[in-house]
């Protein structure tokens, strides 16, 4: 009997059939060391009051016995639905992608007072927004935080700019302005229009770099050790390379100054309990690769990592993760 009675936390309704929350499932209930698996989804309704972040809520659970898989029906998460005890789980996985409910996450650690978190609520509250980034200038593309119309055409009229949601996640929202040209998606206007139209919110701008086409790099980072990555281009007539927006996977070699930036901020993440992250580079416009993102929240591109490299990515994977939770058990 393993040591890890494990909870998953997920919201199945942002799931598709490549959601690497499968993959890592289906890899660990067979692990000797895991003794349970059991899943709760925010699309069942009787767990709204627990996702609202209700102190006293009640949880309901299903349990994993073999292998699972998609469905739209969210079959796995409704199978054996019965009530959970949060006092029953000593490791507690959080796969669910922004935006964050701090209420929620702020009531986690409250209820699982037995369990270990993978990643720490505390630490993804504080480093799952865009510009977390900021901490870390010298190896990120110019960057800053801007609110209004003002703002963006002052940084427009300079240079050709990215914005991005402080809260956004899988390419979605980013915005390129160039030429005086706003492209969002497949949809092209005017700056002028843009501005006169464009709603005060936090976004972050960051210089666009010209090398973009050569596509971005997801790295995954297990207990500060890199278990592999994957260039992602964009496809024909676009500049955006994630997955979800069509970009396409291919098999790469880590670069010495991705190698760096790992050293860089990972002893910072890990004290902040974020043991699995994803992070993502560019070719600087002086030719060497740059941090563009961090995912802390519900880090993608394990699947299509694992797909290209095979079973030792999951060694890896396991054998850093195991690390981490015997050298921090409670």
């Amino acid at each position: 009997m393993g040591d890890f009675k494990v909870l998953f936390i997920t919201d199945h309704d942002k799931h598709s059939i490549n959601n690497s929350f499968y993959w890592i499932v289906n890899k660990l209930i067979h692990d000797e060391r895991v003794s349970s698996i059991d899943l709760i989804t925010k699309a069942v309704k009787a767990n709204r009051k627990f996702f609202e972040g209700e102190k006293d809520a009640e949880i309901f659970v299903s349990s994993v016995k073999e292998t699972i898989e998609y469905s739209e029906e969210a079959a796995c998460f409704l199978n054996g639905l019965r009530r959970g005890n949060t006092l029953d789980y000593n490791l507690v996985v959080l796969r669910l992608p922004p935006p964050i409910s701090t209420p929620f996450f702020q009531n986690l650690k409250r209820i699982f007072i037995n369990a270990l978190f993978v990643n720490d609520p505390d630490g993804i509250m504080e480093t799952y927004r865009k510009d977390f980034l900021l901490n870390f200038k010298s190896i990120c593309p110019p960057m800053q935080i801007v609110h209004s119309a003002a703002q963006i055409k002052q940084l427009a009229d300079k240079s050709a700019l990215v914005l991005k949601p402080i809260e956004g996640y899988g390419g979605k929202g980013i915005i390129r302005i160039m030429n005086g040209i706003v492209s969002e998606g497949n949809q092209n206007k005017s700056l002028n229009i843009f501005l006169n139209t464009f709603e005060e919110r936090p976004m972050l701008a960051v210089n666009y770099l010209k090398n973009v086409n050569q596509g971005d790099k997801r790295i995954l980072v297990v207990n500060g050790k890199i278990i592999g990555g994957s260039l992602r281009i964009p496809k024909n007539g676009s500049w955006i390379c994630n997955a979800s927006m069509g970009g396409s996977s291919n098999t790469c070699i880590i670069e010495t100054e991705e190698i760096e930036i790992v050293k860089s901020i990972s002893p910072v993440l890990l004290e902040k309990g974020i043991v699995i992250y994803g992070l993502d580079t560019l070719v600087g416009d002086n030719g060497k690769r740059i941090l563009s993102e961090l995912n802390t929240a519900s880090v993608g591109g394990i699947l299509q990592i694992s797909e290209m490299y095979g079973e030792q990515v999951m060694v890896d994977f396991k054998k850093q993760l195991f690390e981490y939770l015997d050298s921090n058990k409670l």
